[in-house]
């Protein structure tokens, strides 16, 4: 071997120096976690004024019909009420064999109502005046 020369391979020589031209860079930060995927809140379209707090309940108005519509029939109210309308009955809740109700914390004012058979055969009877936040019974005919 030469004076100069020396022991370590061309080939490993030339790659160190191809390193050492190369500009040095910055470490790369670490990636921020990823955001937790969260449901959208869902908020009820309206809080019944029972639940808010310190607003007074609701008054609750409830029709209860006493009579023996036979078996397989059904009861309905048609009126001017909240959720009522003349021209199409909401159907009541048979309690007992002859006791049916409806009820609603949405009347604000005394309103008419009147039951029906099937929603088709009418009472014999008038219109019934239903009292908002109380508790009526009728006894219709047919």
């Amino acid at each position: 071997m030469n004076e100069g020369e020396s022991t370590v391979p061309e080939k490993v020589v030339k790659k160190a120096a191809r390193k050492s031209t190369k500009t040095p860079t910055a470490p790369k930060a670490p990636k921020a976690p990823k955001a937790a995927k969260v449901a959208p809140a869902v908020l009820p379209a309206e809080i019944p004024a029972a639940k808010v707090a310190g607003a007074p309940a609701a008054a609750l108005t409830t029709i209860v019909a006493k009579v023996d519509v036979g078996f397989g029939n059904m009861l309905f109210l048609r009126g001017t009420g909240p959720g009522l309308s003349w021209e199409k009955g909401v159907e009541m809740t048979n309690s007992s064999a002859d006791e049916w109700t409806w009820s609603t914390t949405k009347a604000s004012a005394d309103f008419v109502a009147k039951v029906l058979v099937n929603d088709v055969v009418w009472s014999n009877d008038a219109d019934a005046t239903i009292a908002a936040g109380k508790k009526t019974v009728i006894v219709p005919s047919f």
